[in-house]
């Protein structure tokens, strides 16, 4: 496709101008910005691609072309690479820049993300690193890198998210404080780093979407809390989508012993569907104590599991109880994956005093980790 062509299918934006500006010294900033990190994000991220050589790969948003490269060098020659960026400006720079020995063939499109100047499954691999947030629709980017992806090809994002865990949140205001130093008429646009955060979904809503899209065996890797996060994925066929095709529905139901999580059953019971198998698991930490103790603490939770149990509707579901050891979130994240969980439903306490809302809870873990949708049930009667 010529540029010509290209440059009718882009639709216009401010973004890319802004990108034309700094591309000059955008791998230099990005580095220093990151204090380095942004080269191991990006080294981790062509590592979980899976690359080998005949594949051809579509990196979304490639910048300079600084990824573009790594991922042809990791293919070799027999590999195909196109790299795709809606400023004129980071293509510029890219098709200057030195192609690797050994490394596969690259082209240079000019285009968007929204609007993917490519066939429907043309692709092995889609990459789009931290490019996402930067479209104006990311749900229309994230379903146009579905489209040209085969089935059963790999989807990779890195990017940064509405983070919602204590470390991201401060980490995203160090960027903030960072970016909002820089100035001069070549930097300030390094100001919409920040800005561009403020529509950035969070984890859970790129998951969301990613699966309702058709994304199944997702994997999720996370730095700077969950700030800047790794998602990667395979394309299902088209009845594939883990939320429709799970038959029967998996639904994991966090019973913790308060009446907060009780209260799931009435969603569950209208809700979900008829056969699914609802699994009511608790999650005890790893006791010291003496056997005696023991015992009688796992005879509270089995009545805990009776009481649960019989809140569902009789008949409707098939029920499996099971008890397990560790730390409760990543110990409900890490069951959620092994029975294949379309959704986790859990409590939600709440809790008034700051150190309460701070210390890490299970509820906020699960929410920022889980691969699936998670329902947390708010208490009715403030903390408790």
């Amino acid at each position: 496709m010529s540029s010509n062509e290209d440059q009718k299918k882009a639709p216009k934006s401010a973004t890319p101008a802004l990108f034309d500006v700094i591309s000059p010294h955008y791998d230099r900033w990005s580095d220093l910005l990151s204090a380095g990190g942004i080269r191991a994000w990006h080294h981790v991220a062509v590592e979980r691609m899976q690359l080998s050589g005949s594949l051809h790969v579509l990196d979304v948003g490639c910048g300079t072309g600084t990824v573009t490269r790594q991922i042809a060098l990791k293919l070799g020659p027999q590999g195909r690479v196109t790299g795709l960026d809606p400023a004129n400006g980071m293509l510029d720079v890219a098709r200057t820049a030195p192609i690797p020995a050994n490394a596969g063939p690259i082209q240079w499109v000019h285009g968007s993300g929204e609007q993917l100047p490519f066939g429907s499954e043309t692709f092995d691999r889609v990459s789009a690193q931290f490019s996402l947030r930067n479209m104006g629709d990311w749900t229309k980017g994230l379903q146009e890198m579905m489209r040209v992806l085969k089935v059963g090809g790999q989807l990779t994002i890195l990017e940064m998210v509405q983070p919602l865990t204590r470390l991201g949140i401060m980490a995203r205001q160090g960027l903030n404080a960072i970016t909002a130093r820089i100035s001069g008429p070549k930097l300030n646009p390094y100001q919409w780093l920040a800005v561009s955060l403020q529509h950035a979904p969070s984890m859970q809503e790129l998951r969301t979407e990613a699966m309702r899209l058709g994304l199944i065996k997702l994997s999720v890797h996370q730095w700077l809390g969950d700030l800047v996060v790794l998602l990667t994925g395979v394309k299902a066929p088209a009845q594939g989508n883990l939320l429709v095709s799970n038959n029967p529905h998996a639904i994991v139901w966090g019973i913790d012993g308060s009446l907060t999580s009780l209260r799931g059953a009435s969603w569950i019971n209208r809700f979900i569907q008829e056969g699914s198998v609802i699994h009511l698991v608790t999650v005890l930490p790893e006791s010291y104590h003496a056997e005696e103790i023991q015992k009688t603490d796992r005879q509270y939770w089995q009545h805990q599991h009776m009481m649960a149990e019989n809140l569902l509707t009789a008949g409707k579901f098939q029920n499996q109880i099971t008890v397990l050891e560790g730390e409760a979130g990543p110990t409900l994240v890490e069951f959620s994956q092994h029975v294949h969980a379309s959704m986790i439903v859990m409590g939600n306490r709440h809790r008034n005093d700051i150190p309460a809302y701070w210390q890490e809870s299970a509820s906020r873990y699960v929410s920022a980790h889980s691969l699936v949708p998670v329902l947390l049930v708010p208490t009715e009667y403030g903390a408790d």
